[in-house]
């Protein structure tokens, strides 16, 4: 027996590596199926650069955990393939984490179907499973294989688990409506012994592959005696419609498996350790307090964000505790992974923003822009976010208050926390080598080059600013401890300050009971809205008049007192009891300080 701590052995079906204990791992090849010429969904990133689909897919695998033994990517042959996308195959490199990088070529026949089924004629039981995935797909979770290979060893029965499983309404059979997922081998093997071959269809047309493919590799599962099954009840799954809009399935799931590319979002947090300009007695006390509630908020509101990055900017006062806090935190919050990235102090929050858009730039599609005291207070407020700039998408920045502070300046993100589209920000960093802002830590140099000069930076690229007016209500902190409310006329707010009273735990996530089987082009029915009976926060802070806004200071009590109970809570009661809730959330969600782990 070899002495090595990991060596080969032979199964039946497959290499299973052995582990010291006799632990098997399951050797599985990732089936990449690329394409180097139009897509039915015309997206411009493609038609600019043709690699960008396979780049980015392959960026993702390099970024994830996983257990993959072997990824291949099959290329069928394209007359018209640019030269850059040849270039780009010749490039690869042969491993990608521990993963062999193997590329297959082949004749465009059955299209993406087709590519599948010629991988495992070549393969057959050298592997144990099979991952089917299309270049413009990419999971969106650490260690994805190891999720789907549990749910199949919970169920031998499983040949096939896909993203969505459906009969679109009774019109087709049963098949896989979002093919992305994992293949049994024994099920496949099970399918190429009846028919000599895995059905795809013949031709390079989308109506013969989705029915000889697409439903024929399902319904051949199920005719050998497997189960086809999907996340439904696990993971929320996102798919792309012909009109490039987003359908969402399993929406009652927590967290995200697989998205479409161009929705891969860096959660840009500016931190600061230092005195503030507004005084806050907590702040002062801790330096941590505004970063800890903050991502006490990521850990507590759903949302499917793939990076937080945490900008802290050099302060030589910087406390011990503080960066005790930076360097004990934990990797991952919910699914997103978490980065810590130091800088010089200047420019403020919108030169952090620019220093994490320089590091980063399209390794992400949106970027969102938050600082550390303020916070967005709705379960899934990322998606909600991207949905209107994928509705418009003229968008480049979606912020929290458009204006021109009464025709005083140009406009510009007056609240400056939202969602900047990642295409708007390349341009305006192509032509100014940077995201504007100022050479100093001056605020008002700042306001004018950063807060303003974004805006316009953005708009003279040729895209929009728009703010949530007609949707969602936000809160800005003045000075005087009152709190500014825009957009009064919107029931739910959407942004709010962390304040000197901490905020309210939000209510649970609602409960959406979607049908086993939703038609793949079936747009999801939107869940019905849940009223929230929660307002701003106290807080300190400084703003110019707005044209409209209503001006309220919230004591602490009224944000929770019901009108007929008596006697009504103290501010001090609420501080005991929102202490309470917070310490239960940080439980119930992070554990010892550490991210819930998915399902």
């Amino acid at each position: 027996m070899p002495t090595s701590s990991r060596w080969r052995a032979q199964s039946k079906l497959g290499a299973l590596s052995l582990v010291p204990g006799g632990k098997h791992v399951a050797a599985v090849n990732y089936v990449l199926c690329a394409w180097s010429g139009p897509r039915r969904v015309r997206d411009a990133k493609v038609y600019e650069d043709p690699t960008y689909y396979l780049r980015v897919h392959l960026d993702a695998l390099k970024r994830q955990r996983h257990t993959l033994k072997q990824i291949t990517i099959v290329v069928p042959h394209n007359p018209t393939e640019p030269p850059d996308f040849r270039q780009f195959i010749q490039a690869l490199p042969s491993k990608i984490r521990d993963a062999d990088v193997v590329v297959v070529e082949r004749p465009n026949v059955g299209m993406s179907y087709g590519s599948f089924a010629d991988v495992y004629a070549r393969y057959r039981t050298e592997f144990d499973y099979y991952f089917f995935v299309e270049d413009d797909y990419i999971f969106v979770q650490h260690d994805f294989d190891q999720a789907h290979l549990k749910l199949m060893r919970e169920d031998p029965a499983c040949g096939y688990l896909c993203a969505v499983a459906s009969d679109l309404g009774g019109r087709f059979p049963l098949h896989a409506a979002v093919p992305h997922g994992l293949f049994r081998t024994a099920a496949l093997e099970a399918v190429f012994a009846r028919r000599g071959r895995i059905p795809h269809g013949t031709d390079a047309t989308y109506s013969r592959s989705e029915r000889d493919g697409q439903i024929g590799q399902s319904q051949a599962i199920i005719g050998a005696g497997y189960r086809l099954r999907d996340w439904s009840g696990r993971y929320r799954v996102s798919f792309r419609e012909a009109d490039f809009s987003i359908t969402h399935f399993h929406d009652e799931c927590e967290h995200s498996i697989i998205e479409p590319i161009g929705r891969r979002t860096n959660y840009v947090l500016c931190s600061w350790s230092g005195a503030r300009r507004v005084h806050d007695a907590d702040a002062a006390a801790d330096a941590t307090y505004y970063l800890r509630l903050h991502l006490d908020a990521l850990r507590t509101y759903r949302h499917s964000l793939n990076q937080v990055t945490i900008v802290a900017p050099h302060n030589p006062s910087e406390s011990i505790a503080y960066r005790h806090f930076l360097d004990t935190l934990p990797s991952t919050i919910q699914q997103a992974d978490l980065v810590v990235m130091e800088r010089p102090n200047i420019g403020l929050s919108y030169g952090s923003l620019s220093d994490a858009y320089a590091k980063y730039r399209d390794l992400f599609d949106y970027y969102f822009f938050a600082e550390d005291d303020y916070v967005f207070t709705r379960h899934d407020f990322d998606r909600s976010h991207l949905q209107l700039m994928e509705e418009d998408q003229a968008c480049g920045y979606l912020c929290g208050l458009a204006w021109t502070e009464g025709g005083r300046r140009p406009l510009h993100a007056g609240m400056a926390s939202g969602c900047m589209r990642g295409a708007a920000l390349e341009k305006v960093f192509c032509a100014n080598g940077m995201l504007p802002h100022a050479g100093d830590t001056g605020y008002s140099s700042n306001e004018a080059s950063g807060q303003v000069g974004q805006s316009q930076a953005i708009i003279a690229q040729g895209y929009t600013l728009r703010d949530w007016a007609g949707r969602y209500r936000v809160g800005f902190r003045r000075v005087d401890g009152t709190t500014v409310v825009y957009h009064e006329n919107c029931a739910e707010p959407m942004i709010l300050p962390i304040g000197a009273a901490r905020l309210l735990p939000p209510p649970p996530a609602p409960v959406v009971v979607r049908p086993r089987f939703v038609p793949r082009f079936q747009k999801a029915v939107a869940p019905p809205a849940v009223p929230v009976d929660r307002h701003p926060p106290t807080g300190t802070g400084r703003h110019p008049a707005p044209h409209s806004r209503s001006v309220v200071g919230y004591p602490v009590a009224q944000a929770v007192v019901d009108p007929n109970a008596a006697p009504a809570i103290t501010p001090q009661a609420q501080e005991t009891v929102h202490a309470q809730a917070v310490e239960g959330t940080r439980q119930r969600y992070t554990g010892r300080h550490q991210p819930r782990r998915p399902r």
